[in-house]
């Protein structure tokens, strides 16, 4: 029988791989899986949440809408969450939905309408009086970031509608880039030694979050109008999602021609066949079908989960499959030093696009699939973006294909490779590995890093290859006169380069930790770390010290105690950290990061007085109406407060907004002083003055 204790080491690391995931997605527009084995991941983790609530907790990615702002613009707080859709993969899943309809509505629903879902990115257009005054993107559904003038660059989008209907009108729809668009920016990136954006939802992502209007401009994106956020109105004043649509077009907003109104759920099926097949023909990318109840009253009936409305599922089209050949596999070294293999094929046109290379992964997938090259193979494009060699037509053989066997060697720098017995890849065993160092740096310098703009894979290359540096510290050595006489680059540009280096010495320390590309260590981890140990040289002690008692021979959990007691880190996770921190070249390499005055670590707590927030611990519930979430637990961590994510008997105080749900009960229950929001709202004015 499985031990409780594996089960809640099962259930973190599958939060951690799935936060990781949303972090790929939201933030670097990099997805490294599928649609389909991210709601795998999901689906495991809801399941032992179920079993387990013990384990429960609310920041739990399955409660949690993904968030993609990336710090750059203000927050806005949307009047109305912009929640997330959940999928369906199959017409039986799509008649469980019915079932679920029926069974919430007492009755069948009065129909549904069908949309194309556009594989872009969310945004919700403010009118006040008619005229366009906010463009905000859907970020963590609670609150998004302001992208007024980007979204102004749409010529698609009303600056004003032709009929003045209401004071306040929220309309939401999806920014996406056209085929055509992609293939030209993709052409222009190519030409300037660029990498290429891997599809248009991503390029669409980067393109809508540029900070130089005039850059938006040129990539010529587009809007679909799709839904009715809020309106300061009744909101029965529309009877119906497909009537909705209809006003849209009046007042001059684009819509997906390709809309349909169904009256029950094998409509619905048909209407997903038809679009299963032949959408490649379309402008623009479409993942799958949104099937909707029409009826607002319906869907007021039904109400939402906290990540998703119950009125309404994604279908998501199969993914197109082609036979080809597997010509060879190259081997590829990332930041870690990892071996990945990596299939060139016959090139094909798939979903859209033409396809030649797909990763493999790892070696273990190369057995399990049993892949030779000069195979015939299938091959999609899972959740139309990510190339996967799924089988061997094994019965193709002729006998001439050959076996790839693991790599004993580093493709790049002969140095021997080896596969730690906690890992399913090989990794090169040289951390001045070239490919090794090369990836590190441009890591360094990506949004994931310092967020060093104009130092892209084309300039680390020319640096490297230049001699001018060897590691990322060695940027903060360069000089305008250094490289200004480099191919491509200039005295402005080296100007502009060497301004914006500058800039990321005064990158938070989080941001510091995470750029150092710790095995492990992502964005959320390393915030985690620097708020624990606050400055870098206590990292370093601690991790010191703990391999010192790893030596001793005290047991690694014992010995690793204090960063296991830190949220979201395992003991793999907690022992790379220690391997990190306590290697002597490492420790010369920070050394060096230190002197160049770069941000290492938290900003000095400010003294706070007495006041009724300091030294409690508080939870809170329900929609705060004058503060956002987020913005209430900023002020109260500023006056020296805690916010925890669930009851507990050490609660001080549970502020209660509307529609306050379980954790007003328990507090109850439980004891525990419950502020409504305007008894919060007094003691935050007192506690200020």
């Amino acid at each position: 029988m499985t031990s409780n204790t594996s089960i809640h080491q099962k259930i973190l690391s599958l939060r951690a791989s799935i936060k990781n995931h949303n972090e790929l997605y939201y933030q670097s527009s990099a997805p490294v899986i599928s649609d389909f084995e991210y709601d795998q991941l999901v689906k495991e983790l809801e399941k032992l949440e179920l079993e387990y609530p013990e384990y429960a907790d609310e920041n739990s990615p399955t409660k949690l809408v993904g968030d993609d702002n990336t710090g750059h613009f203000p927050t806005i707080k949307h009047k109305v969450p912009m929640l997330s859709i959940d999928n369906t993969y199959n017409f039986e899943e799509i008649r469980e939905f019915d079932k679920s309809v029926k069974k919430l509505l007492g009755k069948q629903t009065e129909g549904y309408v069908c949309e194309l879902k556009i594989d872009g990115l969310a945004a919700s257009l403010w009118y006040e009086k008619g005229k366009l005054t906010k463009g905000v993107t859907r970020g963590n559904g609670v609150e998004g970031e302001d992208v007024t003038n980007n979204l102004k660059t749409i010529s698609t989008i009303p600056i004003a509608l032709n009929k003045n209907i209401l004071p306040f009108l929220e309309i939401r729809g999806e920014v996406y880039l056209p085929r055509d668009s992609f293939h030209k920016i993709n052409d222009e990136r190519e030409s300037e030694g660029l990498p290429l954006f891997a599809n248009p939802r991503n390029a669409a992502s980067g393109s809508l979050k540029m900070l130089d209007v005039s850059e938006v401009k040129k990539r010529k994106l587009d809007f679909f109008a799709y839904t009715l956020g809020y309106i300061e109105a009744e909101r029965n004043a529309f009877t119906n999602h497909w009537s909705f649509i209809q006003s849209l077009k009046e007042w001059g907003f684009p819509t997906n021609p390709h809309s349909q109104l169904c009256k029950n759920i094998e409509e619905v099926i048909q209407f997903c066949e038809k679009w299963s097949s032949g959408r490649e023909k379309l402008n623009y990318e479409t993942d799958g079908i949104v099937i909707k109840v029409n009826s607002y009253k319906e869907q007021g009936e039904m109400g939402s989960t906290s990540k998703s409305p119950r009125w309404l599922v994604a279908y998501k089209f199969p993914a197109e499959q082609k036979k080809t050949i597997l010509k060879d596999i190259v081997l590829q070294v990332g930041k870690t030093g990892t071996i990945t293999p990596v299939a060139i094929l016959e090139p094909i046109s798939l979903a859209g696009t033409t396809v030649s290379r797909a990763t493999l992964h790892n070696f273990s997938e190369i057995e399990k699939k049993d892949l030779r090259i000069g195979d015939t193979v299938w091959v999609q494009k899972a959740g139309e973006i990510i190339p996967q060699v799924l089988k061997a037509e094994t019965a193709m053989r002729k006998g001439t294909e050959k076996i790839v066997l693991p790599p004993t060697h580093c493709p790049v720098c002969n140095s021997p490779a080896i596969r730690p017995e906690e890992f399913v890849d090989y990794r090169c065993t040289n951390d001045l590995c070239p490919a090794v160092v090369r990836n590190k740096i441009i890591f360094f310098a990506s949004k994931n890093g310092l967020d060093i703009e104009g130092l892209g894979p084309a300039v680390v290359d020319l640096l490297l290859e230049t001699k001018l540096i060897k590691t990322p510290a060695d940027l903060y050595n360069l000089k305008i006169s250094d490289i200004e006489n480099l191919e491509r680059m200039g005295k402005k540009s080296a100007e502009k380069l060497i301004k914006n280096i500058e800039l990321s010495k005064s990158q938070p320390f989080p941001k510091f930790l995470s750029a150092l590309n710790i095995p492990q260590v992502g964005k959320q981890t390393a915030l985690q770390l620097a708020k624990f140990f606050k400055k870098l040289d206590h990292l370093i002690d601690a991790c010191q010290n703990c391999q010192q008692l790893l030596l001793n021979g005290i047991e690694k959990k014992i010995a690793l105690s204090e960063f296991l007691a830190i949220e979201d880190i395992g003991e793999t996770t907690a022992e790379l950290i220690v391997i990190f921190f306590s290697n002597k070249d490492n420790g010369v390499y920070l050394q060096k990061l230190k002197d160049a005055g770069l941000t290492i670590e938290m900003p000095e707590a400010v003294t706070i007085k007495d006041n009724f927030f300091n030294n409690k611990t508080f939870v809170i519930t329900g929609t705060l109406a004058a503060l956002g979430r987020n913005e209430a637990k900023d002020k109260i961590q500023a006056l020296g407060g805690k916010v925890a994510g669930s009851i507990s008997s050490k609660t001080h105080y549970l502020i209660a907004g509307e529609e306050a749900g379980s954790k007003l009960t328990k507090a109850q229950s439980l004891g525990v002083a419950i502020l409504d929001e305007k008894a919060f709202l007094e003691k935050l004015a007192e506690s200020q003055q």
